[in-house]
């Protein structure tokens, strides 16, 4: 299983030729999803676009934002946050100090799934223990 952290994921949603050419072969020979915290934050930064909006333009713009975030999302399987990701975090949270909660927690979740981490953000992911990392990017 392969599951994409925040950053790829938006270079899928703009289609970005390697990240589209990487799922379509990674898709052939596994799943292929995210994160429940991924899509925390991918629907969370649409919804503060929209809160802050100071037109009308700008609000429209981020609604047709939202709603494409959201059917992207929904074509994606999305990994829980459940007991055995949870027994990961309470075993690393202390440790880790240096890896932000978010990334711990997508972390913790790909662990869990025995999932390889699909990220550009390899520097703060490779102080986890025993996580796989790939980058689709560079």
């Amino acid at each position: 299983m392969h599951l994409l952290d925040t950053d790829t994921l938006r270079y899928l949603f703009a289609q970005h030729p390697k990240v589209v050419n990487k799922l379509k072969a990674a898709t052939q020979v596994d799943i292929v999803g995210t994160t429940v915290v991924s899509k925390i934050e991918a629907l969370r930064g649409r919804f503060d676009f929209a809160l802050k909006a100071a037109t009308v333009e700008e609000l429209i713009k981020a609604y047709g934002m939202l709603a494409e975030t959201e059917a992207n999302l929904e074509n994606l399987y999305i990994a829980p946050f459940d007991q055995n990701a949870a027994d990961h975090f309470r075993r690393l949270q202390k440790s880790h100090r240096r890896i932000g909660r978010a990334d711990l927690l997508i972390a913790c979740i790909c662990l869990a799934q025995k999932a390889i981490v699909v990220t550009r953000n390899v520097k703060d992911f490779r102080v986890v223990p025993n996580l796989r990392i790939e980058n689709w990017l560079d």
